[in-house]
Formats: structure tokens, sequence, C-alpha cells
């Protein structure tokens, strides 16, 4: 909550982020930031000149920037200096773009950057916004090499290249449904115990909501949930939710070649969370035979 008080503090005019400080002998009092988010600008009016209306110095957070009293340009200029950046945006409906490119100060002349992957598409097809420059991005920097390597088994598309490290080898095996949870019981005890991981270090994911894994709860001497607190409680999670985030160590499990309809795209993104380590346990199922 914003307080009158006789001190030198901010006041949040025109868009969020773009704050106007009061010099300490203002008559019109000060506003002083208790913690709380600014309330957003009552002025009707541009907020270019309501800054300048204002008349006191703009700095724009994070930048650094301060400009002085009574230059419009460098008002507008420090306006049009905050971007919108999107990130997964294969994953944005078509529908949503125009809401997105409101929030720039000038939605025709604003800048936007849109990060995309095509092979992390698991939703729907991507639709990016018309008129965007198209640059690719074709270093890696995430992975090991051999964590890359597996990724790549799974990935469609332009050649991309690995900067990191080497790294150990990633294993990718079959196991049977029945034998799932000694299987995870193991890979968790080698990697934390005899690897000295932090359990923190370490997630599994399955393609199941956590809630429906077969995976979850306990598991030999650990504890598999979506929320870890205990000291051997290690993350599980969906491969969906996961999506955009990383770890050093991943066990990827209750993967169907058979069942799943989107085996390449789910093992791309599963596999690709792996920093340094990874292990696939991929599901086995006894399939009939012909005739």
């Amino acid at each position: 909550m914003f307080q009158q008080r006789d001190e030198v503090a901010e006041e949040e005019l025109g868009p969020p982020g773009i704050r106007a400080r009061r010099a300490p002998d203002d008559p019109r009092g000060q506003l002083v930031d208790r913690g709380e988010p600014a309330p957003r600008p009552l002025l009707p009016h541009d907020p270019v000149e309501a800054l300048l209306e204002v008349g006191w110095p703009v700095q724009r957070e994070g930048l650094g920037l301060e400009l002085p009293v009574g230059d419009p340009e460098g008002v507008r200029l420090l306006l049009e200096l905050t971007p919108l950046v999107v990130d997964e945006a294969q994953d944005f409906a078509a529908g949503w773009w125009l809401a997105l490119q409101l929030l720039l100060h000038d939605p025709d002349r604003g800048v936007l950057y849109a990060f995309s992957d095509d092979n992390q598409a698991i939703y729907r097809p991507p639709e990016l916004p018309e008129g965007l420059a198209s640059f690719r991005l074709s270093e890696v920097w995430r992975n090991t090499e051999q964590v890359f390597a597996a990724v790549k088994t799974f990935y469609r598309g332009d050649e991309i290249v690995c900067k990191g490290p080497e790294g150990p080898e990633v294993e990718i095996r079959g196991v049977r449904p029945e034998r799932l949870r000694d299987e995870l019981s193991r890979v968790l005890h080698r990697l934390v115990v005899e690897g000295d991981l932090d359990p923190r270090d370490v997630v599994v994911l399955t393609p199941h909501a956590a809630e429906h894994s077969a995976a979850a709860g306990r598991v030999g001497a650990f504890v598999l949930t979506p929320e870890p607190k205990g000291g051997r409680d290690i993350l599980l999670s969906s491969i969906r939710r996961f999506k955009g985030l990383d770890a050093p160590a991943v066990v990827v499990c209750e993967v169907d070649r058979y069942a799943e309809e989107e085996f390449t795209k789910q093992l791309y993104v599963a596999c690709s969370r792996a920093r340094t380590l990874l292990v696939v346990l991929i599901t086995e199922q006894e399939r009939p035979s012909a005739g």
C-alpha cells in the first residue's frame, strides 16, 4: 500500500516499471512503496504526457537510466525500450497474440521477441503472429553432448550443434510395468546414494499427471511426489508440466511407444530437460502374436 510519508519515494505512472521520483521538497506529499504492487495509473492520457506533466526525473527500473525533467523524446524512448518477451511461443494459440501485443506501449512499433521450438508443440500446431523476422538458434548450451545425442533421436528440423561438455552416458532401456518401481528404486539409489546427488537435483518425469502415475509414492528409500518437502523426497512431474524447466538429473518413465500418440515429442521434451544425467525407462508391453 502506498501511504503519505515525509520521505523520498517513487510513484508508478504509465506502464508498469516506469516510476517518477518526487523531490524531497515536493509540496504534494510523498508516496512510499510498502512492498505491495503499485496501483495501475489513473491518468487517462498518454503516459509520456503524464510523466512530463508531473515534471519529475524518470527512471526505468532494472536499466539504471534516469532522464532529465522536460525531455519528451527521452521519455518516449524510455517507454519504447520496454519489449515483450514470449517464451514457449509454440504453445500460444493464434487468438492470444493480439492481446499480448496490446501490452506494448506501441502495438504497431513495439519490440516483440518470441522464442519457439516446433518440436515442443505438444498442445497445438505453432501459430506465430505475422510480420516477425525469423532468426534460427542453432546452438544448444543446456545439455551435455551425451544428453544432446539422445535428444537428437527425437528431434525434427534443421541442424543444431551442442556446446556442452561430454558428460556421462545416457541410459535408455525397457522395463515391464510391474517392475517399474523396483527399477526406479535402483536408479534413484545409484544417482543419490552412490552418485552423491542432492535429491532436489533429480526429477522423475511421466506422461501422466503426477497423482495418476504408477511411480507416485514411496519407491524404495525415496518418496516421489509433486511437492517434495522431506530429505528423501524427489520431484515427480508430468512431462507437460515440466516443459520449459530443467534439472541436473532426469529420469523418464511410463512412456509407451505403442500407446503414446505423441511418443516422439514427449521423449524430445522430456529428454531435453536433463542438463547432465539422463535415464529413460521405456514401458515394455507384451504384444499379442500375429495370426
